[in-house]
């Protein structure tokens, strides 16, 4: 199998990456020591998009990181409006996206969503598998996601999509810690190889347990 990424081990910001290659049909899973939409988690997905390229770091296939939040207001003033301008998803798709009316109509029929429905009314398990669809369809070979703000039905319907895949493409989980009954846990792509990141000066390169 085709070999996307390959780490030497590297430091991005104040987050240590250890050595680990990713081909296609594999999902390495980051143990993420940082906050979700941190600063840090910025950098370490702008370093595997190729953004912000990173000594160690070589990719040899196209990445992509999904967000279910793009097409959302990110400034105040853009919340204070979006009640009043919801954008529907279908419009969303043509004209940010660029995808063809066909293909348009083919995600929402996919994912049981009208044409008019609105950025806003997208169940968050929804806009998690379209953004993984909106990914593939621009070509990428490893998409980068996370399952934050998923119930377990949504987190299993990200993890099977990922698997359909798995002939042409890899996947980075980026998962982080949560609390539950009192006991510390993480979501985990199932069989991933699980790789524990850690703040530099803090800890040295750790190889996790496979789950």
């Amino acid at each position: 199998m085709k070999t996307l990424i390959t780490c030497a081990g590297t430091t991005i910001g104040e987050i240590c990456l250890p050595p680990f290659e990713l081909r296609v049909g594999k999902v390495v899973c980051f143990q993420m020591p940082c906050l979700a939409y941190s600063e840090e988690e910025k950098r370490i997905i702008q370093a595997l998009t190729g953004e912000r390229p990173a000594l160690g770091l070589h990719l040899s296939g196209r990445v992509i990181c999904t967000d279910p939040e793009k097409g959302f207001p990110q400034s105040f003033f853009q919340k204070l409006l979006f009640p009043f301008f919801r954008p529907r998803l279908s419009s969303w798709l043509e004209k940010t996206e660029g995808f063809p009316r066909e293909q348009t109509k083919s995600i929402l029929e996919g994912h049981g969503i009208g044409w008019d429905w609105r950025l806003g009314s997208i169940p968050w398990t929804s806009r998690n598998l379209i953004a993984l669809e909106v990914a593939w369809a621009k070509g990428a070979e490893v998409v980068v996601f996370s399952t934050i703000g998923l119930d377990p039905k949504g987190v299993q319907a990200i993890h099977k999509e990922i698997e359909k895949h798995f002939h042409h493409s890899a996947a980075i989980e980026l998962s982080y810690s949560f609390w539950i009954g009192g006991q510390k846990k993480r979501d985990c792509f199932p069989g991933a190889a699980c790789l524990d990141l850690t703040v530099r000066n803090s800890g040295v390169f750790s190889l996790a347990t496979t789950k």
